[in-house]
């Protein structure tokens, strides 16, 4: 008689307790994606902040020691003018674009529409920024590349 009851409560409980472990399971793996999607995106602000901070470093150098050797030296030689200036900045551009790392393209690149053009607003917010900067140092974007 004991046998029967146990097996009649179980038979009973049985698909209830199925269906609050699937229920359990389900909101589990839902918290897992969750967790996971968390982890990508920070991992994906990680690698662009990165990626990023590499462009930008390198512009202020590139921009810094063109501004230290060649545009001085064409300023002293009295060659500086707007054509200069273009192929100053396409100067600087090749060196900025030849230095980025294959890894921080690729992430640039998978998350910037037109790499060309924000390598290109970096380097002309450098060289606004740049401590021996003259008004005339800084081209159009549209003459640098």
């Amino acid at each position: 008689m004991f046998y029967t009851i146990a097996r009649d409560a179980l038979l009973t409980v049985s698909p209830l307790a199925t269906a609050a472990l699937t229920a359990l399971l389900g909101k589990a793996a839902q918290y897992a994606l969750h967790a996971v999607s968390g982890i990508k995106n920070q991992n994906l602000r990680s690698g662009l902040d990165w990626a990023t901070s590499q462009l930008q470093s390198l512009a202020q150098d590139a921009v810094i020691a063109a501004n230290q050797t060649l545009v001085s030296n064409l300023k002293a030689s009295g060659k500086w003018g707007p054509t200069a200036a273009s192929e100053t900045f396409r100067a600087v551009w090749a060196q900025v674009e030849a230095n980025l790392s294959a890894e921080a393209k690729a992430i640039l690149n998978q998350n910037i529409r037109d790499l060309s053009s924000y390598i290109t607003a970096v380097i002309e917010k450098e060289v606004a920024l740049a401590p021996n900067k003259t008004s005339s140092s800084a081209p159009t974007a549209t003459a640098a590349h």
